[in-house]
């Protein structure tokens, strides 16, 4: 089920048929550097990753989605809306195969997702946090306007910045 479309992408929910290409990718280390313990998934931690979204979805109404290239049909990322420990809300993520990298996929579909949350989620913020080296991810919050809120440690006690941002205001009537 496509859940929202970018240009590019078509972001839907995960499959257990989506554990080959998604481990792929998240049994990469390069990908994985930033990402929780910064260790590659082992093919159980996918196949739980889709689990998990699966239970997301029925309990609060988002979680990871897969993206899909719609030049070519493959699974190239994922990411969304997920609630993680040591966290005041839900927050945005993305991972991206290395192919795509550097493309703008991650501003991409960072923005659809904030827009998601929002009019479709009616979340009244969202957050995202970061290794402190992730500097690139760093750049995408802010072109899609998050704000940096503080600097901690998550889950795994790994320093992390943490990005916050909230509803706009209805619009005034005039």
């Amino acid at each position: 089920m496509t859940v929202f479309e970018t240009p590019r992408l078509i972001a839907r929910l995960l499959h257990h048929t989506d554990v080959d290409a998604l481990h792929t990718i998240c049994g990469d280390a390069a990908v994985m550097r930033f990402v929780g313990d910064l260790q590659p998934y082992t093919y159980d931690q996918t196949r739980q990753v889709i689990t998990e979204a699966q239970h997301s979805y029925e309990q609060y109404g988002f979680g990871p989605l897969a993206f899909i290239a719609k030049a070519s049909g493959q699974l190239i990322g994922y990411g969304g809306l997920e609630l993680l420990p040591v966290r005041e809300g839900p927050e945005l993520f993305y991972i991206f195969a290395p192919a795509y990298w550097g493309q703008g996929y991650a501003t991409e579909v960072a923005a659809a997702i904030v827009e998601y949350g929002f009019n479709r989620c009616g979340l009244p913020a969202i957050g995202a946090s970061f290794d402190p080296a992730n500097q690139v991810s760093m750049r995408v919050a802010e072109k899609i306007g998050m704000h940096y809120l503080r600097d901690g440690v998550d889950e795994y006690d790994l320093p992390t910045v943490f990005y916050l941002i909230h509803r706009p205001a209805p619009a005034a009537e005039t």
